[in-house]
């Protein structure tokens, strides 16, 4: 590993919901990364001054509006962990605009601080296929018990909780893709830890 330390550029930081890879995140931020959340954008891309959002109340009905006439994130995830079906609809409006995104984002990067590691941030890197162009892959795997008890924390339901771990990719398809597994079943603190050894063991 810390052989080729100098040439590691884009580093993929995924794990699923609830499994803690944002505070690894936040660590490797501290240490000079620059961090790409895909959740972040995710969001962003439900403005509605962009093309997303057009084509999200198109395929989903104004029932998922707020007041506002904006995008209500929780109205639009009940109808999308509801059905496999829906869910795979609202992927195939965001996903690719998504993936363009954090292409930009990594243009961003490099032209601001070309020595400057990269992170991506998101729990969906295997299924996108992205791992394929990553220097080195970090999962962050969790028991699923300590998942549903910190999505509950956040204040999701047991049920959407729940759906949300079912959507997406099981551990041990992404696991065997991983170059490091970070298990985080103990405190915040301990992971954080963990994530700064893992740090220091790449570029140190």
């Amino acid at each position: 590993m810390k052989e080729n330390k100098k040439h590691i550029i884009i580093i993929g930081l995924t794990g699923g919901a609830g499994s803690g890879k944002s505070t690894v995140a936040r660590v490797f931020r501290r240490r000079g990364a620059c961090v790409i959340d895909a959740d972040k954008l995710g969001h962003e891309l439900l403005n509605e001054k962009l093309p997303c959002f057009a084509k999200i109340v198109k395929g989903f009905g104004s029932g998922i509006l707020s007041d506002k006439k904006t995008i209500d994130r929780g109205r639009l995830g009940e109808r999308a962990f509801s059905d496999p079906a829906e869910m795979s609809r609202l992927n195939r409006i965001v996903h690719p605009a998504l993936l363009r995104e954090i292409k930009n984002r990594i243009l961003l990067c490099r032209a601001k601080c070309p020595a400057r590691p990269i992170v991506i941030d998101a729990a969906l890197i295997v299924q996108w296929g992205l791992e394929k162009k990553l220097d080195i892959l970090i999962m962050v795997n969790s028991l699923k018990k300590l998942r549903l008890a910190r999505l509950q924390a956040r204040g999701i339901s047991m049920i959407k909780a729940r759906k949300i771990i079912a959507s997406q990719l099981s551990v041990s398809k992404t696991k065997h893709k991983a170059g490091i597994i970070i298990t985080n079943n103990g405190t915040i603190g301990q992971l954080e830890k963990k994530a700064a050894r893992v740090w220091n063991k790449i570029f140190i």
